[in-house]
């Protein structure tokens, strides 16, 4: 699963985690994680270049949760 990555100067949304470590993640400038935006693809066809910090990975998942629980839910049911 992958979230979307963004520059902050777009119009920032209520559940944009700002990414501050950026050597970390791997990333060569300053960026926003876009929680409500996901998508899905093969792990054979991903490259990982960094990760989030453990702070900024529990505000991700709190936010990701706002978006999706309900329609996982609603997944779960069908």
């Amino acid at each position: 699963m992958m979230l979307m990555i963004t520059i902050p100067d777009n119009v920032r949304w209520n559940t944009d985690v700002k990414v501050n470590d950026l050597i970390m993640v791997g990333l060569p400038a300053q960026l926003v994680e876009r929680t409500a935006k996901v998508a899905v693809t093969d792990a054979r066809d991903a490259e990982r270049i960094g990760m989030l910090a453990m702070a900024e990975r529990a505000c991700v998942g709190e936010c990701f949760s706002c978006h999706h629980t309900k329609t996982l839910g609603e997944y779960r049911d069908a």
